[in-house]
């Protein structure tokens, strides 16, 4: 990934934001997250949202795969066979491939530039980061039944999108 020896991405975070020369209360500042929030993160007994991965990375000036470089997190391509996996019924023929764009990845972000970016990031926490309903909950304040909810009509609207029969 980024081909330095991090071990994981509670090692990334504390020493990227070590070398910036950031407090955790500035990096969580900046974040618009708590300081015991990016406490747990350098713990590893939390793993940041898409959305604060991608500004960290902007940040620190570095890819997101040297902010979460566990192999779990893989975001060059790789991150559509989670999807997949999870997503697998969308269209009809199983895959993210439709009509609209012979390259999945740009249709998948297209899809999710037309989301709130509260359900952009509940999508990415589900199928990218692959976190639990009930991690995803606590981390977003909602109950596990909502974040199931707003989740499956994301999937119907990927749905539709998919198939192009109107709009999201």
């Amino acid at each position: 990934m980024t081909g330095e020896n991090v071990p994981d991405t509670a090692g990334a975070i504390t020493r990227l934001r070590t070398e910036k020369g950031l407090t955790q209360q500035e990096l969580a500042e900046r974040l618009h997250v708590s300081r015991s929030l990016v406490s747990m993160w350098e713990l590893g007994t939390r793993t940041p949202d898409l959305l604060s991965v991608e500004t960290m990375a902007e940040l620190f000036g570095v890819d997101k795969s040297a902010v979460v470089p566990d192999t779990r997190y893989v975001f060059a391509g790789g991150e559509l066979d989670a999807i997949r996996d999870e997503l697998g019924s969308v269209s009809g023929n199983g895959t993210l491939t439709t009509h609209r764009a012979a390259d999945p990845v740009a249709e998948l972000d297209a899809f999710l530039s037309k989301q709130s970016q509260k359900d952009k990031a509940l999508f990415m926490s589900r199928y990218l980061l692959m976190k639990t309903h009930k991690t995803i909950a606590d981390e977003f304040g909602m109950n596990e039944s909502t974040v199931r909810s707003r989740l499956a009509r994301m999937r119907k609207k990927l749905r539709r999108f998919g198939s192009g029969e109107g709009t999201i």
